[in-house]
């Protein structure tokens, strides 16, 4: 478990840096690209990345991976990581091997993952990706990543649409 946290953590950390290292030159208002969002319901609640500053990216890193990520105003974030990622189509991510849902704080550093087991599970389905961006929507249950803890957030009714960084 303490290896899926550093894990999911670096990885985090890594897509964060790019979000905020990476802007959009040509938006002259210094908010988010045009149609770029994560949303969802997190145990009920709205949740959706901020339009104020360029908080949504998809990231390609190698021919079998894709990254998506979308924060909101208070440090909120839902990521997806798909392994083995082979077009449009539906994704299990409910273990490491094959990727991960992730919602969780930056500021407290609490996370709650699809692969973190004890019930944890999730999809995401690309409904379409080309040169510029990816679509798609996805839902999981996931459990927080902390040695021992049961503590479960249902994430429903997500759809994203993220250009590549």
């Amino acid at each position: 478990m303490k290896t899926i946290t550093k894990i999911q953590f670096v990885l985090f950390m890594g897509l964060t840096l790019s979000l905020t290292s990476c802007s959009d030159d040509d938006s002259s208002g210094g908010g988010t690209p045009s149609g770029e969002y994560v949303k969802a319901k997190v145990d009920g609640q709205n949740f959706r990345s901020s339009t104020s500053f360029d908080a949504t990216a998809a990231s390609h890193p190698n021919a079998s991976t894709l990254m998506v990520q979308g924060s909101d105003n208070n440090g909120k974030v839902i990521q997806l990581m798909i392994m083995n990622f082979n077009g449009e189509g539906t994704y299990n991510v409910t273990d490491m091997t094959n990727g991960f849902a992730q919602y969780g704080m930056a500021t407290t550093q609490t996370f709650y993952s699809s692969a973190a087991g004890g019930g944890a599970m999730g999809e995401v389905e690309i409904t379409l990706v080309d040169d510029e961006k990816v679509e798609g929507t996805f839902h999981f249950d996931g459990r927080r990543v902390q040695e021992g803890s049961t503590e479960m957030v249902e994430v429903t009714d997500g759809s994203f649409r993220a250009n590549f960084q």
